[in-house]
């Protein structure tokens, strides 16, 4: 099953994903697309998709803590 994302109100974080049985956090930036970040804990993910400044959340929370990958991005790659 795909991992579901949600829209975060972001200029830079367009969606928030996350798989709780991988700890897997997904954060897709309208500029750069999506990353995905390894080993984080739901209350991290929650605050992430919940805060009022989720941009800055990611900077304090998320973003040196956490090992990442940018990944592809189903919803805007196109296949040759």
């Amino acid at each position: 099953m795909p991992m579901q994302t949600q829209p975060v109100i972001c200029t830079d974080i367009a969606t928030v994903g996350y798989d709780a049985d991988k700890k897997l956090l997904r954060v897709t930036f309208h500029a750069t697309g999506s990353y995905d970040f390894f080993a984080v804990p739901a209350d991290v993910a929650a605050g992430l998709k919940t805060s009022d400044r989720p941009g800055k959340f990611f900077l304090q929370q998320i973003k040196a803590r956490y090992a990442w990958e940018k990944t592809a991005n189903p919803e805007t790659s196109e296949e040759s």
